[in-house]
């Protein structure tokens, strides 16, 4: 872990923090078979941020690590796919109906 993340670029990474660099339990499982690292992305603003992390990202899938990510960045990334699906999904639900009101207020006197 120590060498995944000391391999990232300082240009995207402003800052770490794991139980190596801190000594603290609190980045430790009960169980002492994970940890847990603290990633502060480069950026000024979340769009920057986005940036930083989606450049580094595949990184942190090093061998021999199971990663999960959590946080503001990724969540918001996440959150960003799933309601472009629903759109779509949406879109692709309401348009059969839509057309067909449509064509109602069509045949309709004095419709639209």
């Amino acid at each position: 872990m120590t060498q995944t993340l000391a391999a990232l670029p300082h240009s995207k990474v402003a800052s770490y923090r794991t139980y190596w660099s801190t000594g603290s339990p609190q980045f430790i499982s009960a169980g002492g078979r994970a940890t847990y690292a603290v990633l502060a992305m480069q950026g000024s603003d979340n769009g920057a941020q986005q940036k930083s992390y989606d450049a580094i990202k595949k990184q942190l899938d090093a061998r021999g690590l199971r990663t999960q990510v959590g946080g503001l960045v990724p969540t918001n990334e996440t959150i960003g796919k799933q309601v472009t699906a629903d759109i779509g999904r949406a879109e692709g639900f309401s348009m059969p109906v839509l057309l067909i009101v449509m064509a109602g207020d069509l045949r309709e006197p004095g419709g639209g």
